[in-house]
């Protein structure tokens, strides 16, 4: 159930608007990958990535510090949500989440508090009750703190800080620890799809398009086109 929380909750960040979201991801996996032949490196990977830069289709990919984003976010997440008994509230259940957040200064304005400011943003937005949604109910999100600073945010996976330099000045990163309590509708889960695929293939990430891959129809559309202004810059 992470996986789905994670995803829930990230699409809360994305939809909010904020200025330093950029790359995101819902729940990742430490893999290691085979870069070369002499080592092993571990990255973060996930199923479901938003990558405005893409472009290609590929969804899977590892989700380090990349000085071409204003930030990069992803969940963690290592054990299920745990059942909790209470005499008030009932039976419910928690899950604890982590949000990795890695933050590039300079395309923030060049603050060095950039990291603080998205910080109290994200405490802002997700320190609440949370609207209900097929299987969760009752869903409570409190942000608990606790967790590491600096590079040890980045530990379980191969890091090279001291020769990227993506934790100093213009770069900051953060986590936030989170316990998610919520309530299961009965009876309202997904059902499984039985389907027999000789590989897995990962949801498709649209393709970035550049202004060569729009047909006239799409340019001129009234509502989805070009605005008068732009239209004037490229007349010119």
């Amino acid at each position: 159930m992470n996986a789905t929380l994670a995803k829930m909750l990230m699409a809360r960040i994305e939809d909010a608007g904020f200025a330093f979201v950029d790359k995101t991801a819902g729940l990742v996996r430490a893999i290691p990958d085979k870069r070369d032949k002499t080592k092993t490196a571990v990255i973060p990977v996930s199923c479901e990535v938003n990558d405005p830069l893409a472009c290609d289709d590929g969804t899977i990919m590892d989700l380090l510090p990349d000085p071409k984003y204003r930030s990069v976010l992803f969940f963690e997440g290592s054990t299920m949500p745990q059942r909790i008994i209470d005499r008030v509230l009932g039976r419910h259940y928690e899950s604890r989440l982590r949000l990795i957040g890695w933050v590039n200064c300079e395309k923030l304005g060049g603050s060095c508090q950039c990291a603080d400011v998205a910080v109290m943003q994200l405490m802002d937005l997700l320190n609440r009750r949370l609207p209900s949604s097929t299987p969760f109910k009752d869903m409570k999100v409190v942000t608990v703190g606790g967790g590491p600073t600096g590079k040890d945010i980045f530990s379980k996976y191969t890091f090279d800080e001291a020769t990227t330099q993506y934790l100093h000045y213009p770069f900051d990163a953060f986590c936030l620890d989170l316990t998610v309590n919520f309530r299961l509708f009965p009876g309202c889960s997904e059902e499984s799809v039985a389907e027999d695929t000789s590989c897995w293939n990962p949801p498709m990430n649209p393709r970035r398009r550049y202004p060569k891959d729009f047909t006239a129809e799409e340019l001129n559309d009234p509502d989805t086109g070009l605005t008068d202004e732009q239209r004037a810059a490229v007349c010119f």
